[in-house]
Order: structure tokens, then sequence, then C-alpha cells
């Protein structure tokens, strides 16, 4: 640890406090992500031309990857998240439901003024 930095008990309490900094660290973590994302394509051009072999590169590429997700998953991690809303209904509740509506609408006009008529199909 160098001396002119901060303790690592010193830097998580100040992420835990300070919301300014924590902005500020996390804006620096990103830009390490990106900076590490940089060095990917430096390790491909190594590769190309011929500095250091595909299975080196492979590895490097790979830690590199990992490093990337973890510093800024919501860039370079592998999970996405989707948030989808689905509200199960039966189908039976559904035909219930059409049917109390039919019923409703069926009484609704079969009445005059307070007095249920018998309907029209009805057998006397």
């Amino acid at each position: 640890m160098r001396d002119d930095m901060p303790s690592y008990v010193t830097m998580w309490k100040w992420l835990k406090d300070d919301d300014d900094f924590r902005s500020k660290y996390q804006v620096a973590t990103e830009l390490r992500a990106q900076g590490i994302d940089d060095q990917i394509d430096d390790t491909i051009a190594e590769m190309r031309s011929g500095e250091i072999d595909a299975q080196t590169a492979r590895v490097i590429v790979d830690t590199y990857k990992w490093r990337a997700a973890k510093l800024y998953p919501k860039l370079y991690g592998d999970n996405q998240k989707i948030d989808v809303e689905h509200k199960v209904t039966s189908f039976v509740d559904e035909l219930k439901l059409a049917a109390a509506q039919i019923e409703a609408k069926r009484l609704e006009a079969n009445t005059i003024e307070g007095e249920v008529t018998p309907p029209s199909d009805a057998v006397e």
C-alpha cells in the first residue's frame, strides 16, 4: 500500500457514508472497465502482429472480460435483466366472467322500470 493513499477501511467508510464520493467512485470504476476494454483491443492487435500466440491472447482476453464484467456489469456483464409483468388468469375464470356479463346484459334487457319481464323465448 502506498503512503499517499487511504486505507481500505477508510475507502469503505467513505463509500458507505459519502454519496458524492460513492458516485465518483462508481464513475471511476466504470471508466476503469472501459480502459480494460481498450486493453482487450491491444491484446488482439499483439496477437495479430505475432507478438503473442493465440492461446496466450485468449487467456488474457478472457481475464480482461471477467474483470470488466465485475467492474461494470451493466455494460460488460453476461446477464441481462428484463422486467416482465405477467398476469395469469384461468381459462375457466374467463369463461365464468363472460357468462356473468352475458347474464347481466340479458337481465338488464328484460327489466322495465324495476319489473322483470319474461324473456321472449320463455315457454309459458
